[in-house]
């Protein structure tokens, strides 16, 4: 029911003003505006700019129609319509309910209308912030199946794991049994038996080549002070071990207690007597600062200690163990030894040992092949191409 006492309705764009009903065919053939003000024929009504001033409006603005389609246009412009945007290029009277892409862009309430949801939010109520969905990582399983798809998963990397470690484990046992070795051999010792020294190096037959580090047996060989590691090769299902035996070649005194040593100064063993040490060259007055057994011994001069390997090492190649009983290398300018049967041999300094002794032993030979001085004198190879011998007492 029209609660209007005019008889009016509401522009549905505008929002307000009066909007003249349609305009009807009367019975007379003329065409009323439904008020009965006045009546007009088709062709007044259809005349070019004819204004229907008779409407019951308000404002008693005139309508215009048009000529082309006989619609209804509304009151022509006046000075009181506002003046068309030139920014959105939109009438606001005749287009007020309808925005173009820039003015919807350009107002921030609309922005708030999302395609997804198409909800126009209320005034006055505050933006609610989108759920935050958790990203899905590469890999991750989603949907109603994804348990039993993670599951089968999850089984498959299982399967796959435990028949590598299968793979593995064969393929050990059959390099145990086919790199086995059968033997070790030992090569270098004459103190220590065989089977002391695979003992030491912890080399056993029926061991795998893999289980087998060179660095480990470096490590086992040298924690006994009398071995050196040399080498350690692989053949057939076999393993050499080749190492070298330091052997006692002298003996010297410190304070009383007295040490043997070998060729490169490692201190062997300790005695409280000399007994049993008979065989080995006596290292005479000799300025000690360390000698302990299991390491190096420390000369007050390192000079010293390169001078007693020369020495020792030329004493041992030329087998002159026997021969010698002392030597003294204090004095490095002065170095002298004396012979098992009393002669005494000047040195001189380091230099050229091996012809120095090779001179000696020439000297020796011819005394004690004239029979003339079967003992003692003074050797001298300082000079090793001229050596010379004073009898004892000259």
């Amino acid at each position: 029911m029209n609660n209007d006492p005019q008889n009016r309705r509401r522009d549905p764009l505008l929002g307000q003003g009066p909007v003249q009903p349609p305009i009807q065919p009367g019975t007379d053939g003329y065409y009323g505006n439904g008020n009965d003000a006045r009546d007009l024929p088709p062709a007044d009504w259809q005349r070019e700019g004819y204004h229907l001033e008779d409407q019951p409006c308000d404002d008693d603005d005139a309508w215009v129609v048009d000529d082309q389609t006989d619609a209804l246009l509304g009151p022509p412009e006046d000075d009181d319509t506002p003046p068309v945007d030139p920014a959105l290029d939109v009438d606001p009277i005749s287009d007020a309910g309808r925005r173009d892409e820039q003015s919807f862009r350009a107002d921030a309430f609309w922005d708030r209308v999302t395609p997804e949801s198409g909800a126009v939010p209320r005034v006055g109520e505050e933006e609610q912030p989108e759920e935050q969905k958790p990203e899905e990582t590469a890999g991750q399983i989603s949907g109603p199946h994804a348990p039993m798809q993670a599951q089968a998963g999850r089984r498959t990397v299982v399967t796959v794991l435990a028949v590598l470690l299968a793979v593995i484990a064969a393929a050990l046992v059959g390099a145990r049994y086919v790199l086995r070795i059968d033997t070790v051999e030992i090569v270098g010792n004459s103190r220590f038996t065989d089977e002391e020294v695979r003992s030491i190096a912890g080399l056993q037959p029926g061991m795998g080549r893999f289980e087998i580090s060179e660095d480990a047996v470096k490590a086992n060989i040298a924690s006994n002070h009398y071995l050196q590691f040399v080498s350690l090769s692989f053949g057939d299902h076999s393993a050499t071990l080749t190492v070298h035996e330091r052997v006692a070649i002298a003996y010297t005194d410190v304070l009383g207690i007295y040490y043997t040593l070998d060729s490169r100064g490692m201190v062997l063993e300790e005695y409280t007597d000399a007994s049993g040490l008979e065989d080995l060259v006596l290292v005479d007055k000799l300025s000690v600062s360390s000698c302990i057994p299991t390491q190096y011994i420390t000369f007050r001069s390192s000079e010293t200690l390169n001078v007693y390997i020369q020495l020792m090492i030329e004493i041992r190649a030329m087998d002159l163990q026997q021969e010698i009983r002392s030597v003294n290398i204090d004095d490095l300018t002065n170095i002298s030894l004396y012979t098992r049967d009393g002669y005494f041999v000047h040195l001189g300094d380091e230099t050229y040992l091996h012809g120095k002794l090779n001179a000696m032993l020439l000297v020796l030979q011819e005394l004690r092949s004239s029979g003339e001085y079967e003992s003692g004198g003074t050797i001298d190879v300082s000079n090793r191409a001229y050596p010379t011998y004073d009898p004892p007492g000259s």
